[in-house]
Formats: structure tokens, C-alpha cells, sequence
């Protein structure tokens, strides 16, 4: 019997392998939630070229006023006097600017010094400043900065509350009730809150996203969405932040400093919207959360469990449908890993009786760019079909980067109403959702809320994988026929199979 050369062999089995490999990758497309919008009370993305003195005081960032402890021991706490070392002398040390430098630019900011008494310092806070943070109710504190280097001499974020941050006279920078320190040092990396309670981040060098949340009354800090400390009970409020190291090391000889980058500072309020805010039991409610600094958050109504979600940029949308419940106020809440209420919105159960409207709004589940989507709105009253000269109905789509559409309803008859979206080809992938609401003057008002996603479609996430294959699939039936011309698949009549 003739044998395969090995060539014919090898050739066959990687057509196979190249076959079969890129059909077993993953190509479905992760849908995107629409999101609400949230203005924020502080933000700076540093994508200027210089310090936003809108939202910081500069003026002492790398010459000037320094603090002059009297003691080496607790130097940021201990008295002293803010004082210009390049001018006055500080326990007989001086220095000359520039203290160091502060670079903007690509959306970061970056502080740093070498062989240097003194480091760059900037701050926000009263009364030179507004109070970056609220002055009443939860807020989450943001802030996502890198340690490029460390060294003996530390630097970093520092958040307390401290009336009058002017650098005048006795004023401490640190004598004062302190919030958050995240500060690297010859001791590494290190996350306190509230002066006593400290967590060693391991990832020295690494791009952290840190969050300090105040919530009903109790600090939490979250380092990339994961619980570090807290929560821990204060009425201490935060309402000023300085960045750097606003000291003069006396006691030192010029040395160099840890070196850090900014990416991102922000308050938020964290807030819970639903949509609609009432209705009667089995009303499907859409849930949208902002300011979450959680990774994942478990919701709640009237603290039954009813789901969980991930966070994505300190947002999720959640959908649920409402249980049984008297009528009246409900609390739905969005909750964290360790039982702390995050954000929490009211929902109120109305009557389902007779009396009021019943909405229903239906649309495919998932639709591809190119399609057409079709929306189906029937309005019943006592589960007879509504027909009305007064019945006004309004048909809004939220897209997936929040963004919303009024879609015209045209009237099929006997309560029955049909809208459409022609999806674009560039169409947003994610998750889209419909907001129905009809009133009449007789009935009153009601809602209903659907959604649906728009992924790609499997011949575009596929295009790569098919092309591959119809090649591979070309070869390997001309190596076939090239075997089979030679004589390679023939087999003698005495041979047995």
C-alpha cells in the first residue's frame, strides 16, 4: 500500500487547526447599559496645559510659603509658621526656587523634586477656595494617580477639614481633623483614614483608582473598586485637600522626593434614579445608579435581594420587576459587599385596580445595525382595549451613551399603537431602552419600559474567521486532488481497508 508523504500529512492537520481555533474564540459584543447624566461638584481631568486655578490655589506651588515646624517629630501637626525659606531662614536652612515642578499635560499632572529641602504644593479649600467637596449629604471622593517613583522623603493626597487653608501664621497643614492620606514614602505606599486606620497597597507603582466614600454619617475607602478600609462612624465633614508636601525638611540635607502623577480628581454625589418612579406591582423599573466607587453592588427594595450588578465607570442600569408590596412608599437601594447603602430612591406602589391605565410596551430582544426596531404600545383600561379622542402617548429611546430620541407612535386601532427605529449601520452596540408614557384627561397617566440591545451582527464579527476559513478550506481540497492525482489515496485491490 502506498503511504502519505509526511508533507501531505502536516498540511492537513494545520488546514484543520486553523479551521477550527478561530471558531472557538469569543466574538459576541458586551452590551452597554444606557447611563444617566451626573454633573459632578469637583472635577479636574488635568487636560490643560498648566494647574486650573478655577479649581486650585498655585500661587506657592514651586516657590514661596512653606511650613516651618518647630520639631522634627510630627512636623505637619506640630506648631510653626509658614514662612519663604528662600527669604527667611527656617531653624537656619534655606532654599532657593524652584521647589520642584509640576508638569500638565495629556490628561495628567505630574509633581516632582530632586536634590531638593521642599516639594511642589497646591490646594483647594476655603477660603481661598471653594470647599471642593458638599457641605451636606454622601459623597464619593475619586482619585486616580500613579507613584513613579518612591523614595525616604514622602509626598501625596491629603484630605481634611481645615477652615482657613491660608498659609499664614501658626497653621499647620496638618494639625487639623484629617480625612484620607495616600502617601509614599521610604515605608511604601500607604491608604490612612482618619489618622488611625492604615492599609499597605502592595502595587506600588501601579496606576490605583482610590475612593473614599461618606455615606450616611461613615467614611469607606475603596482602591479599585474593592474595600480597604471603613466603614467607620465621623461627624467630621471633609472640605479642603492639598496635593504634594507643603513642608520644609530642615532637618534634611537636598534630596529627592517621591514622584507622582494625577489623572483625575472628583466628587460625586451618589445618586439612584428609577424609571418610572411609581406604578402597580409587576411594573418593570429601570434602576440607574452614578457615583458607585464599588466594583459590584447588590439592590435591594425594602432590603429584599433582588439582584446584583457590576459597576462600570461608577454607574450600572438594573431592571427588575416590582414584587408584591402594599401600597405606598418602597426604598430601593443599592448596596456594597460589606451591607453599606450606597444610594437609595424611593419607588411608590399605586393601585392596580380598574380605575387606572394598564400599559404594555413589547420590542424584540436583540436587533444588528442596519435593522429596523418595532415597538408595539397597547393601553387597556379594566383589560378592555382603550380607544380615546384624549389619549396622548409619548415614546422616548434612551441610547447607550445616554442620549435620548422622541419616536413618533402612529395608531393601529382599538388601544394598539406601533413605533420604529431604523437603526443606523454606525449604530452604538448596547443596550437601548423605550420610556412609553400615555395619559388621558379621564384616566390619568401610565407607563411601561422595555428595552432591547444592538450587538454586531455574526457575519461582521465573523468576517476575519469566514475569510480564514474559505481559504483554508480552498487548500485543503487542493491538496487533496494534488494527493489524489499522485496516487496518494489509491489503494491496491489486495489491500485490506
Amino acid at each position: 500500500m502506498k503511504r502519505f508523504p509526511v508533507t501531505v500529512i502536516l498540511l492537513f492537520c494545520l488546514s484543520l487547526m486553523i479551521f477550527i481555533l478561530p471558531i472557538t474564540r469569543s466574538t459576541s459584543a458586551e452590551a452597554t447599559p444606557p447611563q444617566i447624566q451626573q454633573s459632578p461638584f469637583f472635577s479636574d481631568n488635568f487636560n490643560g496645559s498648566s494647574i486650573d486655578s478655577a479649581k486650585w490655589n498655585a500661587t506657592f506651588a514651586t516657590s514661596g510659603l512653606r511650613w516651618c515646624s518647630s520639631t522634627v517629630a510630627n512636623h505637619e501637626d506640630a506648631p510653626g509658621v509658614w514662612l519663604n525659606p528662600s527669604v527667611t531662614l527656617c531653624q537656619g536652612g534655606s532654599q532657593n526656587p524652584p521647589f520642584g515642578s509640576v508638569s500638565v499635560g495629556g490628561g495628567s499632572a505630574t509633581l516632582s523634586a530632586a536634590a531638593s529641602q521642599t516639594f511642589p504644593y497646591i490646594w483647594s479649600g476655603p477660603p481661598s477656595k471653594s470647599s471642593p467637596f458638599p457641605a451636606s449629604g454622601n459623597f464619593v471622593l475619586e482619585v486616580k494617580m500613579r507613584f513613579n517613583s518612591i523614595t525616604g522623603s514622602g509626598d501625596g493626597f491629603f484630605v481634611n477639614r481645615w477652615n482657613n487653608t491660608d498659609p499664614v501664621g501658626n497653621n499647620p497643614p496638618g494639625g487639623h481633623p484629617r480625612v484620607l492620606l495616600i502617601w509614599a514614602d521610604s515605608n511604601g505606599l500607604i491608604v490612612q483614614l482618619l489618622g488611625n486606620f492604615t492599609f499597605n497597597v502592595y502595587n506600588e507603582v501601579g496606576l490605583h483608582d482610590y475612593a473614599l466614600a461618606y455615606t450616611d454619617g461613615k467614611y469607606s475607602v475603596f482602591i479599585d473598586g474593592f474595600p480597604a478600609l471603613g466603614p467607620v462612624a465621623s461627624n467630621v465633614r471633609a472640605n479642603a485637600m492639598w496635593i504634594g508636601n507643603p513642608v520644609f525638611t530642615w532637618w534634611l540635607s537636598p534630596h529627592d522626593w517621591s514622584s507622582f502623577s494625577l489623572n483625575q480628581v472628583r466628587v460625586t454625589s451618589p445618586t439612584l434614579q428609577t424609571t418610572p418612579p411609581d406604578g402597580p406591582i409587576g411594573t418593570k423599573v429601570l434602576v440607574q445608579g452614578t457615583g458607585v466607587p464599588t466594583s459590584f453592588v447588590e439592590v435591594t427594595f425594602d432590603d429584599m435581594f433582588i439582584g446584583t450588578m457590576s459597576i462600570t465607570d461608577g454607574s450600572f442600569s438594573f431592571t427588575f420587576n416590582v414584587p408584591l408590596a402594599q401600597v405606598g412608599a418602597h426604598q430601593i437601594k443599592a448596596v456594597d459587599e460589606s451591607s453599606n447603602v450606597i444610594a437609595s430612591a424611593q419607588f411608590t406602589v399605586t393601585p392596580s385596580g380598574s380605575a387606572g391605565l394598564a400599559v404594555t410596551l413589547t420590542v424584540g430582544t436583540v436587533y444588528f445595525p442596519g435593522d429596523t426596531a418595532v415597538a408595539n404600545l397597547l393601553v387597556t383600561s379594566n383589560g378592555v382595549p382603550l380607544s380615546s379622542s384624549g389619549l396622548q402617548t409619548h415614546l422616548n429611546l434612551t441610547r447607550p451613551d445616554g442620549s435620548t430620541i422622541v419616536l413618533n407612535t402612529t395608531t393601529i386601532g382599538g388601544g394598539l399603537f406601533k413605533a420604529s427605529f431604523s437603526i443606523p449601520k454606525t449604530a452604538q452596540i448596547g443596550t437601548y431602552s423605550l420610556l412609553a408614557l400615555v395619559q388621558t384627561p379621564s384616566m390619568g397617566s401610565g407607563s411601561a419600559l422595555a428595552v432591547f440591545e444592538v450587538k454586531l451582527s455574526w457575519l461582521s464579527s465573523q468576517s476575519s474567521t469566514l475569510a480564514v476559513v474559505g481559504l483554508v478550506s480552498t487548500g485543503t481540497i487542493a491538496v487533496a486532488l494534488v494527493s489524489w492525482k499522485k496516487g496518494y489515496f489509491k489503494r491496491k485491490s489486495g489491500d485490506p481497508f
